[in-house]
């Protein structure tokens, strides 16, 4: 059963890709769950940026650590400030008060942390 169950989203997906030809955002939420980069290559050719092509890239850089056992810090940081500012959400923010804290040190990460003004992010565990 969890077969099934886990082919179902990537057969979605990719029938959404499929008949939205033109949307990027289909691609991108196709390359969240599989056949990542080929979908990305095809959202990217369309000239238009979306919540879900920056959610894919995010993804592409962690998945690219796996071959260089490197981090790329400086993309990550640009491709949350993005995802922040077109789709901002407490989760997005605080990944990106991380990143920060990662790149230019623990004081700028909490100083960045301590400027997000939702309320909910005193039941936020991550924060």
């Amino acid at each position: 059963m969890r077969e099934s169950l886990s082919a179902e989203p990537l057969y979605l997906a990719s029938t959404l890709a499929e008949l939205l030809d033109d949307e990027p955002e289909a691609f991108e939420l196709a390359a969240l769950i599989a056949q990542g980069e080929s979908w990305r290559r095809r959202a990217h050719a369309l000239g238009r940026i979306g919540r879900f092509q920056l959610e894919a890239a995010i993804q592409s850089v962690h998945c690219a650590r796996a071959i260089s056992s490197l981090t790329d810090w400086m993309a990550l940081r640009k491709l949350y400030e993005a995802l922040v500012s077109i789709a901002p959400s407490l989760e997005s923010r605080v990944s990106l008060a991380a990143i920060i804290g990662r790149v230019e040190g623990a004081l700028a990460g909490l100083e960045s942390l301590d400027g997000i003004t939702d309320v909910a992010v005193g039941r936020f565990q991550p924060a």
